[in-house]
């Protein structure tokens, strides 16, 4: 590996490193404004208007598929239309029913989402695409992406560009905290698409549950729907991969271990608004995940399911947990990429033993998975961190 790779993939990443937060209080009031010209229009005797698009994320893209995260403000039925850029008589077509989210007792709740991933596509090609509801082509809701060219053995890598951020606090009044809300200058969402990255990663506190978000799944739901209608996210969203991780807020309550007696709201929550390639394995519960792109593989880390109680005095202190900790060890072992990006919600390499650092949480198991990447003779390891505020 020559120097000046290195150097350049470094400054790549660095230069795409964004830690935002963003507000806007757009959502309920549209969501108000909806329901009352729904309930004028059916005490009118007339029909209720179509479904309309209320969310769209491009999610997880390989070389043969691709996955689009939708959400509509109704049941529909939705047709994703893709096709190349040099050849739009060939096109695909996925199709899906939306129907809306179950609660634990069968009740059904307004919340309609849905996964489409489109298959067998052609690697090395730019795609366009079209979204169609009930039939009817949808406004504005174009998707364009690339999948990943076949390099190996061919050529060097492509340049990529990652853009990274976490913390996003987006206000609701009403269910802010009294005084000066958190969030503020969502216009960060456009400073970090102009960058033009090839994807966007989003390191944990995606969005901030309240008091009222944790004790039911409606509320938990809420809260992600209330975050991802805000307007300047959208675009970014839509024009570029997304992949995620949690931290406590997304999780819980601020600074919530697994002992949250209701992170399987926010686990459902969490895997029906991210497209990401996975959420767990067969042995592990969680968010946790691999994929590759290019010369980079990643691992997006769970530093809350398996956390231990904070307040325990005769409990092993740890967060990702023995089999997180081994997944993570063999899954690097095993990894032929350059560059390896181990994603976390929380600090892994600060040293500082202040607030929720590894250094502070769980010390003895910070120095083990160091020790161990170190024994195993492991290289090009990259620690990305979210959970910094500025």
């Amino acid at each position: 590996m020559n120097r000046r790779r290195i150097d350049d993939f470094f400054r790549t990443v660095f230069l795409g490193l964004l830690i935002f937060g963003a507000a806007t209080s757009l959502y309920g009031q549209k969501s108000n404004a909806k329901q009352e010209k729904n309930n004028s229009v059916a005490d009118a005797g007339v029909s209720a208007p179509e479904p309309v698009l209320s969310g769209l994320m491009l999610g997880h893209v390989t070389y043969r598929e691709a996955r689009l995260w939708i959400q509509t403000e109704g049941p529909a039925e939705v047709v994703w239309e893709l096709w190349p850029e040099t050849d739009s008589e060939n096109r695909k077509k996925v199709a899906f029913t939306i129907g809306g989210i179950e609660t634990e007792n069968g009740r059904g709740m307004d919340f309609f989402t849905g996964i489409l991933t489109a298959t067998l596509l052609e690697p090395a090609t730019r795609y366009n695409s079209r979204l169609l509801l009930n039939g009817a082509p949808v406004p504005d809701a174009e998707i364009n992406f690339n999948t990943s060219p076949v390099w190996q053995f061919e050529s060097v890598p492509p340049t990529i560009r990652l853009a990274m951020g976490s913390c996003t606090y987006i206000n609701e009044s009403g269910y802010d905290r009294p005084g000066k809300p958190y969030g503020s200058e969502y216009e960060i969402f456009d400073a970090i698409l102009q960058k033009q990255p090839d994807a966007m990663f989003w390191l944990g506190d995606n969005t901030y549950l309240r008091d009222p978000d944790f004790t039911s799944k409606s509320g938990v739901y809420h809260r992600y729907a209330h975050t991802r209608a805000t307007p300047e996210m959208q675009k970014l969203l839509r024009a570029v991969p997304n992949y995620a991780i949690w931290d406590d807020h997304d999780f819980g309550p601020n600074d919530a271990d697994r002992s949250f007696v209701n992170k399987d709201y926010t686990l459902s929550a969490f895997r029906d608004f991210w497209a990401n390639p996975g959420s767990g394995t067969e042995a592990m519960q969680g968010t946790m995940t691999r994929f590759s792109w290019v010369d980079l593989d990643l691992f997006l880390l769970d530093n809350r399911w398996y956390r231990s109680p904070n307040r325990a005095k005769t409990v092993t202190a740890t967060i990702l947990g023995q089999e997180q900790e081994n997944w993570l060890i063999e899954s690097l072992v095993t990894s032929k990429a350059t560059f390896k990006l181990v994603l976390m919600g929380g600090q892994l390499l600060n040293t500082a033993q202040v607030w929720e650092t590894y250094a502070n949480i769980a010390p003895e198991e910070r120095q083990r998975i160091l020790d161990r990447i170190d024994r195993e003779g492991i290289k090009g390891v990259v620690f990305v961190s979210g959970d910094r505020h500025h």
